[in-house]
């Protein structure tokens, strides 16, 4: 009998990683000798817990009978009493050929005690193992990782709905798949566009983002492409309008404020999909987590990893450093320790003129990453600027490295 034992905290997707790697049966024929695929796996959750165990359960597929069970209650803290319910739990079964602990999760009161409880059985086969999320590889006690080449991605492959389904949240309301076509504004026209604007914006020349404020645009602006002109109600008097004509426009509004920039980063990435490894990315997710809704602005999966790209068309380091914490924050919900979070803003080192700053003080770009380095969560965080995002194929080199990592 080999038994795999999971401890269970609030992020499932450590433990359905792990898993999911060890009950894949097509694994190298040395590392099904090292690391043998489990007959049971042992669920050791607390009453708060209990919702992610039977999340992970589900996206597992398990047959029935493989799983068993230790519910803490409450006494997720208490040592002594994790120690002898797991203990209780392993002298059930009449013969242990090995047992594999992954202590990833959970509590570090559960870590120790299920590992004393563990050792406290003296099985010659007895795996201890953690989730990296530096090398996305299983890291023995003994100083080995598994897989031996390559990592966990090549096993594992999720989708963003499978996320969802382990978090206990709902189908996003909204969703833009790589099969979907793009907005109807949207082109790299507009793309190009929207950059020189906000450069216009940045030195002071134009009030154009003002202007979008009333439904009544000002045609003075010039040069708006066509994809922007076409079907969109300019100087339209608000006695005429009617809930269509207001929503479109409310939809252009929300275009040019910012959400061009978010299918940019889509866009982008659907070229750069396969070359990547990607399999599953979608922008303009709106979601609710105990009915309260959130929106991640583009998401990407590669293999089991999450890619959590935050979006801004901002250019001063106050607004950016909020969206970056926000995006911290939600990739740390949904994929855990091992997601990787992107800022993508407008900020760079350039003063109102154009040119390269000399002042320190002017060179935002360079200051957020120094105020942001400052913070130990941030190992799987950067920060890409306008003069990294604005040409394509720049902006392309840029995330072909973040990806490849």
């Amino acid at each position: 009998m080999n038994i795999l034992i999971l401890s269970i905290g609030s992020n499932p997707m450590p433990n359905f990683i792990t898993a999911e790697y060890l009950l894949n049966s097509e694994r190298e024929e040395n590392e099904l000798i090292q690391l043998p695929k489990p007959d049971k796996v042992l669920f050791i959750h607390s009453s708060k817990t209990e919702s992610f165990k039977e999340y992970i359960e589900n996206e597992l597929k398990l047959d029935q009978g493989i799983c068993c069970y230790v519910n803490l209650m409450s006494d997720e803290r208490k040592f002594e009493a994790i120690k002898k319910r797991v203990i209780d739990e392993l002298k059930k079964f009449e013969y242990i050929n090995s047992i594999h602990l992954n202590y990833t999760g959970g509590t570090k009161v559960m870590a120790v005690a299920i590992s004393e409880a563990v050792a406290s059985l003296n099985n010659p086969n007895t795996i201890y193992s953690d989730l990296s999320p530096k090398s996305f590889q299983l890291s023995l006690r003994n100083g080995n990782v598994f897989p031996v080449s390559g990592d966990l991605r090549k096993y594992v492959k999720i989708k963003i709905n499978q996320i969802y389904s382990m978090h206990g949240l709902k189908e996003p309301e909204n969703k833009f798949e790589l099969q979907c076509s793009n907005t109807e504004w949207y082109s790299k026209d507009s793309v190009n566009f929207m950059f020189q604007k906000i450069k216009d914006d940045k030195n002071g020349n134009e009030d154009f983002f003002d202007l979008w404020d009333n439904i009544k645009f000002k045609s003075s602006v010039k040069n708006i492409p066509e994809k922007i002109l076409k079907d969109t109600p300019f100087e339209i008097e608000s006695s005429q309008l009617n809930k269509k004509i207001l929503k479109k426009f409310q939809h252009l509004q929300k275009f040019i404020r910012g959400t061009w920039l978010e299918e940019y980063v889509f866009d982008v990435l659907s070229e750069i999909k396969d070359e990547c490894g990607l399999n599953d990315i979608a922008w303009n997710i709106e979601i609710k987590v105990k009915n309260r809704p959130f929106e991640l602005d583009v998401i990407a999966v590669k293999g089991c990893q999450t890619f959590v790209f935050t979006c801004t068309t901002a250019y001063d380091i106050r607004m950016c450093k909020g969206k970056a914490f926000e995006g911290l924050y939600r990739a740390e919900q949904i994929g855990g320790g091992q997601a990787k979070t992107i800022l993508v803003c407008l900020a760079d080192n350039f003063d109102k003129k154009g040119n390269i700053a000399k002042n320190d003080s002017d060179k935002t770009l360079d200051n957020l990453r120094a105020d942001l380095s400052q913070f130990d969560a941030l190992q799987n965080f950067y920060v890409l600027g306008q003069e990294e995002i604005k040409d394509r194929n720049k902006f392309k080199l840029a995330l072909k490295e973040i990806l490849g990592e």
